[in-house]
């Protein structure tokens, strides 16, 4: 697994879609972006599908995520929006809190999301839960290419 804490943005695409059949369908996907800007994500998204179909961006927004988690398998397909909890003690009233992050992971199921997540906190020493994992709705995910 490799993590990465930059900024990263979701970006709608809409484009004509042709269906096994050979019908077309205007449909609109997710896509994630790292980027340094919003005008970045947007040169970035257009530049890589523009090669594949012409379409346009219908939005982008920074997404929520803490880090994101990617995986090296090719059988890790799908990506996972996981919440996870950390507990800390106030110190103030001695009564627990929980600060929740999200994290994008890329994996093959959702029990494996959840082991790479295990995985990624085994070395740290703090409390934590997994709050929730959910299959997202990403096509692809672009990393940021240093020029």
């Amino acid at each position: 697994m490799r993590n990465k804490t930059s900024i990263w943005f979701e970006t709608k695409y809409r484009y004509d879609k042709t269906n096994e059949d050979g019908t077309q369908k205007r449909v609109t996907e997710l896509f994630v972006v790292e980027a340094i800007s919003f005008t970045d994500a947007e040169a970035t998204i257009i530049k890589t599908m523009e090669a594949y179909i012409e379409a346009e961006v219908k939005a982008i927004t920074i997404a929520p995520y803490t880090e994101v988690l990617l995986s090296d398998n090719d059988k890790d397909n799908k990506y996972y929006k996981i919440k996870v909890a950390f507990i800390t003690i106030d110190e103030r009233n001695g009564k627990e809190r929980k600060n929740s992050n999200i994290y994008l992971v890329q994996a093959s199921s959702t029990a494996q999301a959840e082991s790479y997540i295990t995985k990624h906190f085994a070395h740290m020493m703090i409390d934590y839960e997994v709050q929730a994992v959910k299959e997202t709705q990403i096509i692809a995910l672009f990393e940021h290419r240093k020029e």
